[in-house]
């Protein structure tokens, strides 16, 4: 597998016959700043979570352990809803960082739509 990242690509090797079956879930950051999830599949590591801001690199603003029920939870975080936040969770066999932020759509980018998705007939 070929992920781009912040320091460049790099290559992961997942084990035969595929990646393990990792699903994180992360629901909207309350009014006290605290945003909760899961990592479905893990029973311990941690989650990264991520402020997503446009046309800059994200930046970490919390690490949270994942309890033996997959749980996590992080505070401080801002409640603003215009706020985006990533969580990722590397698989700690493989390495693998897998991600997930709410609230945007498959092809979708934080400057709008992706031109090669778009469904105008002029793009």
């Amino acid at each position: 597998m070929l992920l781009s990242r912040e320091s460049g690509l790099e290559w992961f090797r997942a084990p035969a016959p595929g990646l393990p079956g990792i699903e994180i879930t992360m629901g909207p950051v309350d009014a006290g700043g605290t945003v909760t999830g899961t990592v479905v599949g893990a029973t311990s590591g941690t989650v990264d979570i991520y402020h997503e801001i446009p046309h800059a690199p994200r930046e970490l603003v919390a690490t949270s352990p994942v309890a033996a029920d997959g749980s996590f939870h992080a505070s401080g975080l801002a409640s603003d809803p215009a706020n985006l936040y990533r969580a990722v969770y590397v698989e700690p066999r493989t390495g693998i960082p897998f991600g997930f932020l709410p609230g945007v759509p498959a092809g979708v980018g934080l400057g709008g739509p992706s031109p090669l998705l778009s469904s105008s007939p002029d793009a």
